[in-house]
């Protein structure tokens, strides 16, 4: 890929491609592809900086300032600055979403410690959760899928409880089994092993008719009256 360069008087300045020329320097060649472009100094200025924007040892949080630094100074919207880099405005976007973290958790992304997805997961998180979070990411060592498991605990702890189910012995777990299968119908409980409530469903006439048939049938084996009994005067 050829460099860019500008006429200044009787010399050239490199607009971009700068490391490309040094690396061919380096390995001792003479000359190097370059493409003759004229230049106002304002679009020299802004072509350099896109060029530093492009550079691959930028961290997340130097890149997100280096965008927000081009978008202040020639008044770029998120999808003209898109536009200029080379890359989506959903990327864009979340990168300078960056710069709205907690000042100690954007240290720890500009320090390596924290990566770009880790990041994105706390943004919507409050600074002091931001924070306690990114102390239990470095501490841990947690996975960016973790960080989003977390985040949505701490955003929906209402939703996170309604997920969770009862929890029953074995016995009990298996007593309701074998009530399913005894009368053929749905059976679920709520509660624990100590006190709690059983439901038992039925769909169709049908399903009512054999409840009542077993019921019948039990208190026949343990003689027990069905009679409904009368009312006193």
């Amino acid at each position: 890929m050829p460099i860019v360069v500008s006429q200044v008087g009787n010399r050239y300045m490199i607009i971009a491609g700068e490391r490309r020329y040094r690396a061919s320097r380096l390995a001792g060649r003479k000359t190097i592809p370059a493409v003759v472009k004229k230049y106002s100094e304002r679009e020299i200025r802004e072509v350099s900086r896109i060029e530093n924007l492009q550079r691959e040892d930028l961290n997340p949080i130097e890149a997100a300032n280096a965008m927000k630094k081009l978008m202040d100074e020639y008044s770029l919207t998120q999808e003209e600055l898109s536009a200029r880099i080379g890359k989506s405005r959903s990327t864009v976007a979340n990168t300078l979403r960056l710069l709205t973290l907690s000042p100690v958790v954007i240290d720890f992304v500009g320090s390596g410690k924290l990566s770009a997805g880790h990041a994105r997961a706390l943004v919507s998180l409050s600074r002091p959760a931001q924070e306690k979070l990114a102390r239990r990411i470095v501490a841990e060592g947690m996975s960016v899928r973790d960080v989003e498991k977390a985040v949505k605990r701490l955003l929906s702890p209402d939703s996170e409880k309604k997920k969770k189910k009862p929890s029953f012995s074995v016995e009990l777990k298996d007593m309701i089994d074998r009530m399913q299968r005894v009368f053929g119908t749905k059976v679920t409980a709520v509660g624990n092993d100590n006190k709690g409530r059983i439901y038992m469903d039925y769909f169709t006439r049908d399903d009512l008719d054999r409840i009542v048939e077993l019921l019948e049938i039990l208190e026949k084996r343990d003689g027990i009256s069905s009679a409904v009994p009368e009312e006193e005067n």
